[in-house]
């Protein structure tokens, strides 16, 4: 006896792919008022780390009505740390020592009209700026004395009925003032000694 065939089997069809529909404005307000605020509360949920260091993780559920279990790592949060130098506030590191300078002619301790220079703003080297006058007088560790009259000098360097004449009263040129006669301009006497001293000429009476 011959049996007939069976029926042959159709294919099953295709799984039908459910596609979620992006949550558009107009989509939005056909939603229930329920459903709306956990979306607002997913949609509100962040993460962020210190330093905007880059987060990582991830809602294991994205059900709308599971909330709060989403979780968050941050890559890295070490070599945050800041190093802020004493002499200067503003001079700041990230992750290691700052370097730090002390330029001491920031605070303008030279006179007027005096140029300032610090040839070492280590924080640790201190008084060894130098301030330099226009005439070319240079002091180290305070304000220079730019001008030094000799004939101001206390007790005066010429004699009575004499006239002192000092033709350069820059401080570092010393000893080159002159003593004349009041009654004979034409005796006159030139100091240039190596030490201060009393100079004075033998006038006419």
């Amino acid at each position: 006896m011959v049996l007939p065939p069976a029926p042959r089997m159709s294919a099953p069809p295709p799984p039908v792919a459910l596609v979620r529909p992006a949550m558009t404005p107009t989509l939005l307000l056909h939603l229930p008022v329920t459903t709306l605020l956990l979306v607002v509360l997913v949609r509100l949920a962040t993460c962020t780390c210190a330093n905007g260091v880059v987060t990582t993780g991830g809602d294991p559920n994205p059900a709308a009505n599971v909330l709060h279990d989403f979780t968050c790592t941050c890559d890295n949060m070490l070599h945050d740390f800041t190093c802020t130098c004493d002499s200067d506030m503003t001079i700041v590191k990230t992750d290691g020592p700052a370097t730090c300078t002390k330029d001491e002619c920031t605070t303008t301790p030279c006179g007027t009209g005096q140029t300032c220079n610090d040839p070492n703003t280590s924080p640790s080297s201190t008084g060894d700026y130098t301030c330099t006058c226009t005439n070319g007088v240079v002091t180290t560790g305070g304000s220079a004395t730019c001008t030094n009259d000799e004939c101001t000098a206390t007790p005066a360097p010429c004699g009575a009925g004499q006239t002192c004449n000092d033709p350069n009263p820059a401080a570092n040129v010393l000893h080159d003032f002159t003593c004349t006669c009041d009654n004979d301009m034409t005796i006159v006497k030139t100091c240039f000694m190596t030490s201060p001293v009393l100079v004075t000429v033998i006038c006419l009476s």
